[in-house]
């Protein structure tokens, strides 16, 4: 069999390890690099240009989504235009898999609703999800977390109250067989329901599978606003008391900048005592989840559509939602939410108000027009389906019945002085793009670092930038030929412009594919060429090894 060889030539390497660029040569045979170097004699029987061009490692995106999608987006041209080859799946605790037929009729709406995925068939393990993947072929190369909030529902359903010992047992078995099929540790997103109800007790016990196979524990941790570092020492607890090391999602200090260095001496402090913690963090200053996953509860968002649309004009049920929103929000600023009946409701619609002003509506389940790419506060006052509504909490709730609980936001929540660049410039956060429908980070989230953060701002070196989107993954994940580039390492390779790399998506339009990325290589296959994505499925199921 003969192997085509690629060589790219007359390019700034760098190869993800922090070292400086050098105008190298790169011969690559197959899916693996063959030899770098400043002139390497043999041809190649494919030649790129690269001069003038920078040529790094593929992107790892250690905090991904595309599992939600990837069913009926194998290609991912979101992530691979951007430059991604590896993308890290199974986030916040929920996935397409583990399932069974009863936990998508829960889970599923979920799903769809707070994560704006795509309801697929019952997927039992990860041994079955890494056959199917196989079985239909994929532009990435796919590094799966199996979710806490799926393999919770599995077992529990919607029940909230702490698992049993004989349904934690049923639990564990789940994770130990999805682990043993190739799955590099177990996510949670303690924000969301089923994770928010989950106790720090189980958490621990599920995260004691972790260990025997290696793995690693990795948390949208409970509280990312007041109690974030509450919510990072439990993180922390958890992976010193199960032996196993922490990632800690997207890193923030959502409207709470003061807590910013706090926070990250927290987590140095631990690194300092030996723990293996790291952290992912996307350069931009506002986040993006679902209206509903903030506001409703797990029992109606587990609804279908025109079933939460029904149960949200009945005044009863109205109320409960207050109520139970009303509880979960005090629990994110930290005051016991037996307080909620002392708090007057000319209150709770002030504060809607103040942080109305800070989201935009980015997408909306139902109406076709006239909501997305509005801003809340601008929704809440003139939409006219909302104008029989008294005060902003009945039209916030009738906002999300009518979109049958489907509003996807945008909302700002952080300095970028205070807390994304201090965040961006510690030495063990990576890059993560958390993709979700909505936000600009789904499409530009490399470029955006690599524009605005290294060549605009200065903020990082362009080696560093690198660094903390390849090298820096794979030694999380324990990837040993991935991340860098360097003979007998696979041939994920992206070449991009400095001068004019660039995130061009926004949050009223955030699907535009960025500029500047000029050719990405997954496994030595050319698979995007100056923003084209040229079908190849040269993407492949990555297996932890313990």
């Amino acid at each position: 069999m003969v192997i085509e060889t690629t060589k790219i030539t007359g390019g700034l390497v760098i190869d993800g390890t922090g070292t400086p660029a050098r105008k190298m040569d790169v011969l690559i045979a197959g899916d693996a690099i063959q030899s770098v170097g400043e002139s390497i004699p043999e041809k190649g029987d494919v030649i790129i240009d690269a001069a003038g061009l920078h040529v790094v490692p593929g992107f790892i995106d250690m905090h991904g989504h595309s599992d939600l999608i990837i069913m009926g987006n194998p290609l991912c041209p979101e992530k691979i235009l951007q430059g991604v080859t590896t993308d890290v799946v199974g986030n916040c605790g929920v996935s397409i898999a583990p399932s069974t037929e009863d936990s998508i009729k829960l889970y599923g709406q979920v799903i769809v609703n707070v994560m704006g995925g795509d309801k697929t068939p019952p997927i039992p393990d990860h041994g079955k999800l890494f056959e199917r993947l196989a079985e239909m072929g994929h532009s990435l190369n796919i590094a799966a977390l199996v979710p806490q909030g799926n393999i919770r529902v599995s077992v529990m359903g919607i029940d909230t109250t702490p698992a049993p010992k004989d349904k934690l047992d049923e639990m564990k078995a789940i994770l130990d067989r999805c682990l043993s099929a190739g799955a590099f540790g177990m996510s949670t997103g303690l924000i969301y329901p089923p994770g928010s109800d989950t106790t720090t007790g189980e958490l621990i016990e599920l995260a004691k599978v972790l260990k025997d196979h290696g793995g690693f524990y990795a948390s949208h941790v409970r509280n990312e606003m007041k109690g974030v570092i509450d919510a990072v020492e439990e993180a922390l607890r958890i992976g010193r008391e199960a032996g196993v090391g922490v990632e800690i999602s997207h890193l923030k200090a959502a409207m709470n900048d003061r807590a910013t260095p706090k926070l990250l001496a927290t987590i140095q402090a631990a690194r300092d005592a030996g723990a293996d913690v790291t952290a992912d963090m996307y350069p931009y200053i506002a986040g993006a989840t679902s209206l509903g996953a903030i506001i409703l509860p797990g029992w109606l968002l587990a609804k279908s559509g025109p079933e939460l649309t029904r149960a949200m004009v009945d005044p009863a049920m109205k109320k409960r939602v207050y109520d139970e929103a009303l509880s979960n929000l005090l629990r994110f600023v930290k005051i016991s939410p037996s307080f909620r009946h002392f708090i007057p409701r000319a209150f709770v619609s002030f504060v809607i108000g103040l942080l109305a002003k800070r989201v935009i509506v980015t997408k909306v389940g139902v109406s076709k027009e006239g909501v997305a790419g509005k801003r809340l506060d601008a929704i809440l006052k003139t939409d006219p389906g909302l104008a029989n509504e008294k005060g902003l909490i009945d039209k916030t709730l009738a906002l999300l019945g009518r979109e049958q609980g489907d509003v996807m936001i945008a909302m700002f929540q952080e300095s970028e002085e205070k807390t994304l660049i201090p965040i961006m410039k510690a030495p063990f956060v990576m890059i993560g793009t958390d993709n979700i429908i909505g936000h600009p980070r789904t499409w530009g989230c490399y470029p955006q670092l690599i524009g605005t953060y290294v060549r605009d701002k200065g903020v990082l070196t362009l080696e560093e930038a690198i660094r903390k989107s390849t090298s820096l993954p794979a030694s999380r994940l324990r990837l040993t030929d991935r991340g860098i580039i360097r003979p007998g390492y696979k041939a994920d390779i992206v070449t991009f412009d400095l001068a004019t790399i660039k995130d061009n998506a926004t949050y009223e339009n955030w699907t535009l594919p960025p500029s500047g990325i000029k050719h990405v290589l997954v496994n030595g296959k050319l698979t995007a060429k100056d923003g084209v994505h040229l079908k190849a499925r040269a993407g492949v199921v990555l297996r932890n090894k313990k």
